[in-house]
C-alpha cells in the first residue's frame, strides 16, 4: 500500500517531469508570480520544489477551486476523462462552440482560455511517443488532480436540456419484427444484391413494398448484417449464418440494436467493434435523462473512445474510415499501413452513428429551442430491460396457410418459425405466408412435421388448421420420395461399416445414412478428394488419427460496458461555478484591494489587475515588487518601430500575437488573427511577420505596414 509521503512525492516528482517540458525562460516566468522569493541565479531543482510547495499548500488549493469559472470546469473535465489529450483533441471536441464566455459574457478564445489554463499551472503539457512518433499532450496538474478530481464530470461539457412531457411521433422505429422481416426477405430472395453489395433495382422495389417505403432502414440492417457475418455474401447469392444469428439472436434486444448501429459502416475487428458499441450505448443511455444536442451527442462518443480502456490509436486512421465511406458501408478489414491518428475521426464516425439512429428511430429530433436541434431517444428503448411477456397469442394462421404475428415476439422467438415462414408485409404487425418452398427448405434444414406445427402452435392460442396438417404431411411425402445429394458419399464394405458406424469422429462428418455401408457426408465438396479420409479419421489400414478441428464462432457478446454519461463521475456539486461565486469575488476583490494599496506604477497595477481576473494570482504573497516586468504590449497605427519591437519580442519569447488587419475586400472591416510569430522578414516597401494562426494551424503573412493593432499575449513575463 502505497504511503500519503509516497503518493505526495510520485506526484511531485511527475510535476518536475512536465514542468520540465517548459524553456528555462519560461520557468523563471513561472517562479516570479508564484514564489514568494526568487532571485537568479537560481537552483532549478529547488525552485522547482518551492513550485510544488505552493500547490501543496491546503489554502492556495481552496482558493485555486473558488477561482475556476465554468468554462475552466469545462476544459479541466475534457483534460480529466480524455486519454492522453492534445491541443488537436481539444480544438476538435470543442469545434461548434463558436466562442467561450466568461462570467462576465467577454469573448474568449479557445486559444486564450487553454493557454490561460497553462499560464494558472492548472494543467501542464507531457510527452510520449507513438507509431507517428513524438506527441505532446495535457494533463491536470498532478499535485491537485486527486483535490480537483471530485469537482469535475464529462457533463459539464455537454449542451442538454431537460426532457419534455410532449412527444414527437416518430414515422419509424426499429424492432424485432422488422429485423425478423429483413431475415426473411433475404431468405426468400437471396440474390438480392449485386458483387459489389448495392442492392438490386427490382429488389429495391419489392423491398419498399414490403417494408412500407423503409428501404434505408432495410438497408442499414442488411448493411450491418453482412458485416457482422450473419449474412454471407458469394459471387450468387447471400446465405444466412444461423449459428451467428442464433447467438446474435440470444443478445437483449438493446443490446441487438447497438450491435446494427455499430456495425453500420463497416466491418471491424472485434477490439474496433467494441469501441464502437460503447460509443453507441453511452450515446443512447445518457439520453434517457436529458435531450442533447449533436455536438454533446459526438463529444460523449469521443469520451468513450478516449477512455483508458480504449486502444484508440491503433484504430482510427484515415484510410480505415475514408475506405468505409468508399465502400458504402460494407467493408472487410484488411492489412493497412497505420496514419496518423486524429479525434476528428472519432466524431466523422460519430457523425453517422446519430445519422443511422436517427434513420432508425432509435433517436429523434427534438427541438427545444429555434437556435439549437436536441435529440431525444425514442422511450421504446427505456423499456426494452422489462422481462419478456407470456409467449402466447402473438401467431395467427388462417385458411389459406396466411401467418400474422403480433408484437411481442423476442428474436430467439422469430428464428424458430423463420425457416419456413415467406415474408408478405413488414409493419406493426408483420404478415407471412407458408409455402411448398419454404417447407422444403426447413425439411432440409431438419424440420419434421411435428416441429413445424408444435413450433407455430407454442405462439398460438390454438391448434393449426387441419388442412395445414394434410399439406405439410403431403408436402413431406413429396419431398421424402426423391431426393438429389450433392456432395461425398463414402461406401464401406462390411467390415468396415462395422467398425466404423458407431465411432463418434465417423459420426461427426455423416450427414444421412442412405444405404447399407453407404453414407452422405457433411463436407464441403470444395474440400480436396485425398483430404476425405483424413478427415474422417481413416487410413487405408483402418487406424484412427486426430480429426481436424473446427474454427469456433466465440459468439456475440452482451453489452456491459455502456453507462449514463449523466451518473459515472458525479460530481460533489452540480454547479460548482455557481457555488464558488459569491467567494469568487469577494477573492477578487480582495486581491483587487490589496494592489491599489501597493506602490505600482500604473502599468504594473494594470497587469496584476489582469492575473487577478485570469486566476493567475489567487494568494496576496504573489503580488509584490519584481513579479511583473512591464514591456510595450501592444503597438499599432504609425507606430512601425513599435510594432517591429513587439514581433521580434514575441518571436524571442514565443508569445501569441493577436494582430488586427484590414480586410482584402476593401469593405473597410477590420479582420483579427491569433497566432505564434514564426520569422520577422524585411520586405520591399514594408516588413512582413509570418505566424501559425490558431487554431487553424494554417501559415499566413502579414505587412507590418498595414497591421492596426498588434497585441502580445501578456499574462506570463
Amino acid at each position: 500500500m502505497i504511503s500519503q509521503r509516497d503518493s505526495i512525492i510520485s506526484k511531485i516528482n511527475e510535476f518536475s517531469e512536465c514542468f520540465s517540458n517548459f524553456s528555462d525562460e519560461k520557468m523563471i516566468s513561472y517562479f516570479r508570480i508564484f514564489l514568494k522569493e526568487f532571485k537568479t541565479p537560481f537552483n532549478k531543482q529547488k525552485s522547482i520544489e518551492s513550485l510544488c510547495g505552493f500547490f501543496v499548500n491546503q489554502e492556495n488549493r481552496q482558493k485555486i477551486l473558488v477561482s475556476l469559472k465554468k468554462i475552466d470546469f469545462k476544459i479541466l473535465s475534457f483534460i480529466n476523462y480524455t486519454l492522453k489529450p492534445t491541443e488537436e483533441d481539444f480544438f476538435e471536441f470543442f469545434k461548434e462552440t463558436e466562442f467561450f464566455s466568461d462570467d462576465n459574457s467577454h469573448s474568449i478564445s479557445k486559444t486564450g482560455k487553454l493557454h490561460n489554463l497553462l499560464d494558472r499551472l492548472l494543467i501542464l503539457p507531457k510527452k510520449t511517443e507513438d507509431f507517428s512518433g513524438q506527441k505532446e499532450f495535457f494533463v491536470i496538474n498532478p499535485i491537485l488532480k486527486e483535490f480537483l478530481e471530485p469537482y469535475l464530470s464529462e457533463k459539464f461539457t455537454l449542451d442538454k436540456t431537460e426532457v419534455q412531457d410532449s412527444f414527437q411521433e416518430i414515422n419509424f422505429s426499429l424492432s424485432v419484427s422488422f429485423i425478423a422481416s429483413v431475415i426473411s426477405y433475404v431468405q426468400d430472395f437471396p440474390d438480392l444484391c449485386k458483387l459489389d453489395g448495392e442492392i438490386k433495382k427490382k429488389n429495391q422495389e419489392k423491398i419498399e413494398e414490403i417494408f412500407q417505403g423503409n428501404f434505408s432502414q432495410f438497408q442499414l440492417v442488411f448493411k450491418s448484417f453482412i458485416n457482422l457475418g450473419i449474412f454471407r455474401q458469394s459471387e450468387s447469392k447471400i446465405s444466412i449464418d444461423w449459428e451467428k444469428l442464433n447467438s446474435f439472436a440470444a443478445l437483449k434486444t438493446f443490446n441487438q440494436f447497438v450491435y446494427i448501429v455499430a456495425s453500420s459502416c463497416g466491418h471491424f475487428s472485434r477490439n474496433m467493434l467494441n469501441i464502437h458499441l460503447k460509443m453507441i450505448s453511452d450515446l443512447l443511455l445518457s439520453l434517457f435523462d436529458f435531450s442533447l444536442s449533436e455536438e454533446s451527442l459526438k463529444q460523449i462518443c469521443f469520451f468513450s473512445a478516449r477512455s483508458d480502456d480504449s486502444n484508440f490509436s491503433s484504430n482510427f486512421t484515415r484510410r480505415r474510415f475514408s475506405m468505409i465511406l468508399e465502400s458504402g458501408g460494407i467493408y472487410t478489414e484488411s492489412s493497412e499501413p497505420k496514419e496518423e491518428k486524429s479525434s476528428g475521426f472519432v466524431f466523422d464516425f460519430a457523425e453517422i452513428f446519430i445519422k443511422n439512429l436517427n434513420t432508425l428511430g432509435l433517436i429523434f429530433k427534438n427541438s427545444h429551442s429555434p437556435q439549437k436541434e436536441f435529440y431525444s431517444v425514442n422511450p421504446i428503448l427505456k423499456n426494452l430491460n422489462f422481462p419478456p411477456v407470456e409467449k402466447r397469442k402473438f401467431v395467427n394462421i388462417d385458411s389459406s396457410f396466411q401467418v400474422t404475428v403480433l408484437p411481442g415476439l423476442e428474436l430467439s422467438d422469430f428464428i424458430k418459425i423463420l425457416p419456413f415462414l415467406n415474408i408478405l408485409n413488414s409493419g406493426i404487425v408483420v404478415q407471412f405466408e407458408i409455402k411448398k418452398e419454404s417447407v422444403f427448405n426447413s425439411f432440409e434444414s431438419g424440420f419434421s412435421v411435428k416441429k413445424i406445427i408444435d413450433e407455430l402452435e407454442f405462439y398460438m392460442n390454438y391448434s393449426v388448421p387441419e388442412s395445414f396438417k394434410i399439406n405439410l404431411e403431403q408436402w413431406f411425402d413429396s419431398y421424402s420420395g426423391a431426393k438429389i445429394y450433392k456432395g461425398y458419399v463414402l461406401k464401406l464394405d462390411e467390415k468396415k461399416d462395422i467398425l466404423w458406424k458407431n465411432n463418434p469422429n465417423f459420426l461427426k462428418f455423416t450427414q444421412e445414412m442412405i444405404g447399407p455401408g453407404l453414407y452422405f457426408l457433411n463436407i464441403p465438396v470444395e474440400d480436396e478428394n485425398s483430404d476425405i479420409l483424413k478427415i474422417l479419421g481413416i487410413k487405408e489400414a483402418g487406424l484412427v488419427q486426430a480429426v481436424k478441428k473446427e474454427t469456433q464462432f466465440p459468439g456475440f457478446k452482451e453489452i456491459s460496458c455502456g453507462e449514463n454519461i449523466f451518473v459515472r463521475h458525479k460530481p460533489v456539486l452540480e454547479e460548482p461555478w455557481e457555488y464558488f461565486k459569491f467567494e469568487r469575488e469577494n477573492l477578487v476583490k480582495t486581491l483587487q484591494d490589496s494592489v491599489s494599496e501597493c506602490e505600482f506604477t500604473t502599468e504594473e497595477k494594470s497587469e496584476l489587475s489582469s492575473r487577478i481576473l485570469n486566476g493567475i494570482i489567487i494568494n496576496s504573497s504573489q503580488i509584490k515588487n519584481g513579479s511583473v516586468r512591464i514591456e510595450v504590449y501592444e503597438a499599432g497605427g504609425m507606430d512601425y518601430s513599435g510594432k517591429i519591437h513587439l514581433i521580434n519580442t514575441a518571436i524571442s519569447s514565443k508569445s501569441m500575437l493577436e494582430i488586427s488587419v484590414p480586410c482584402d475586400d476593401g469593405s473597410g472591416k477590420i479582420q483579427t488573427f491569433f497566432g505564434l510569430p514564426q520569422l520577422l522578414t524585411k520586405a520591399e516597401d514594408s516588413a512582413v511577420v509570418r505566424i501559425t494562426t490558431e487554431p487553424e494551424k494554417e501559415e499566413r503573412v502579414f505587412s507590418v505596414g498595414r497591421i492596426i493593432l498588434i497585441k502580445m499575449k501578456k499574462t506570463i513575463q
